[in-house]
């Protein structure tokens, strides 16, 4: 699970973007207003939510689905080639792509297995 060290109007920008949301819709999903999501994006690393409102945005990150935490850690990665500041999140635990990856192999297991012939043991 991505989580973010403190949110600046780059990370709400990213997350938003990463949720597929217009600035409206985002300013609805997290409860403030669109004039609030839009000073972030202007303002970018300018700019940090007040603390309640950091809380928010770690609860609709936590929240997001395993495709928009990989789309915000890609964006916000980008971001950070440019910039030449260090990286702006952190990483918790495996990907929910590296367990597919897991699982698949699992499957590949099982399908190899159920095709090979069982041999009976030998009768004395």
């Amino acid at each position: 699970m991505t989580t973010v060290r403190a949110w600046t109007g780059l990370e709400a920008r990213a997350l938003r973007r990463a949720l597929r949301m217009s600035i409206r819709v985002f300013a609805q999903h997290l409860g403030v207003a669109p004039r609030t999501v839009a000073k972030w994006e202007q303002l970018g690393a300018q700019t940090r939510p007040r603390p309640d409102t950091q809380a928010i945005l770690d609860t609709a990150l936590a929240r997001a689905h395993a495709a928009a935490h990989l789309r915000f850690e890609t964006l916000l990665a980008e971001a950070d080639k440019g910039s030449g500041h260090g990286t702006r999140i952190m990483r918790a635990g495996s990907r929910v792509s590296d367990y597919e990856t897991w699982t698949d192999d699992l499957d590949r297991v099982v399908v190899a297995l159920s095709r090979q012939t069982s041999v009976s043991p030998p009768t004395s």
